[in-house]
């Protein structure tokens, strides 16, 4: 229960989800999910461990690797849609 209720709190995690975001828009293949997921978890673990004297690094990596995952695939349709939106539809013939 304990990590169910730590992979909502990470999902919903703003700071994780600007560094998922910004790792997103440098590519637009599918396997920007798994790099964007990697360098959110490790930066988000890196940053927390370092802001709180009692936390050691690496404690909630798996929760954050999971809550990282479904960012970056939610990031990578979201900018799908931006990005396709721009297209000029054609007209049929």
């Amino acid at each position: 229960m304990y990590l169910l209720v730590l992979i909502a709190a990470s999902v919903i995690d703003p700071i994780r989800f600007v560094i998922t975001l910004v790792v997103s828009l440098c590519s637009r293949k599918k396997w920007i999910i798994l790099i964007a997921t990697i360098v959110s978890a490790v930066s988000s673990e890196t940053l927390l461990t370092l802001l709180q004297v009692t936390r050691q690094w690496g404690s909630g990596i798996w929760p954050g690797l999971i809550a990282s995952a479904v960012q970056a695939v939610l990031c990578y349709w979201v900018i799908g849609k931006f990005r396709g939106s721009g297209k000029k539809p054609t007209v049929p013939r």
